[in-house]
């Protein structure tokens, strides 16, 4: 009698389809291929890092549709979904998808990051729908930041993240450093335009307790600003992007500093103190 034969191991294949182009404006969607799903050992050796887990399922209208690749040799593409949070994020999703994330790479193996929510889900979505710069910024050009490309991207009513900055540099929380930025800022609101807002001017409640002294010495931040700033003191660029961020920070601290020197002085009216110096800060 003749023993059972062993069972044959499962051999687990990636089935992969063609990407439906969104109003077929996804760059190359006839000769790449998505997947929901990459198992480790299929193309784990392009990778300088784990394959961290996505967000397949458009929970919400908050979440924008975006592709990356993760196997270059194979033009392979994963689709997912992030979380928006930015009123001008969600305004640029709107945009069509002209491209997959293309991550920097490693000693040809590609550094596929986690992709959590704010800065890094704003990139994202500047990143697959915005235009390539020309001239890329100072720290693209260093190579610095996750992405391949300096990629930057505008709303359908002008909406920018972070001034107008390139996607890398919203990644990395640095758009003040991104040399292609802008000295305004739009973020989109529910109504698409900002109205102003009729204030009903009240007496102030009188303040529960004095500030402490940690809470009213130098800014700690604009030193830290500075020491972020020092390694790009030789970047023209770079310098005169910090100098116009602290001048408007000045500005705002010109206009703190007179309402609080008005607010001191006991001869002046208390209409005159609430809407000269405090609708401002409302």
């Amino acid at each position: 009698m003749k023993s059972p034969s062993p069972a044959k191991p499962v051999e687990h294949r990636i089935v992969a389809a063609p990407i439906a182009a969104p109003q077929s404006t996804f760059l190359g969607a006839s000769s790449f291929f998505g997947i929901d799903f990459v198992t480790p050992t299929s193309v784990s050796k392009h990778f300088a890092s784990g394959l961290p887990l996505r967000q397949l399922e458009h929970s919400s209208e908050d979440n924008a549709l975006v592709y990356e690749i993760v196997c270059p040799e194979k033009h392979i593409t994963r689709r997912f979904y992030v979380a928006l949070a930015a009123q001008a994020a969600k305004a640029i999703a709107e945009m069509p998808l002209l491209r997959p994330i293309e991550w920097r790479g490693q000693q040809d193996l590609l550094n596929i990051r986690t992709v959590n929510k704010g800065s890094p889900s704003n990139a994202a979505v500047i990143y697959t729908r915005g235009s390539e710069s020309s001239t890329p910024c100072s720290r693209c050009q260093r190579g610095l930041g996750p992405f391949v490309r300096c990629i930057t991207a505008q709303g359908p009513r002008g909406e920018v993240v972070g001034f107008g900055a390139c996607s890398s540099c919203i990644w990395s929380a640095q758009p003040h450093l991104c040399t292609l930025r802008d000295d305004r800022e739009y973020l989109a609101s529910k109504n698409e335009t900002h109205r102003a807002r009729s204030l009903s001017l009240k007496k102030a409640p009188k303040p529960t307790r004095v500030p402490s002294k940690s809470s009213t010495r130098s800014f700690p931040t604009l030193k830290a600003f500075m020491k972020e700033i020092a390694p790009y003191q030789d970047d023209p660029k770079v310098i005169r992007a910090a100098r116009d961020a602290v001048r408007g920070a000045l500005t705002t601290l010109n206009k703190c500093l007179a309402t609080l020197e008005a607010a001191s002085r006991k001869d002046l009216a208390e209409d005159e103190l609430s809407s000269d110096g405090w609708n401002e800060f409302r």
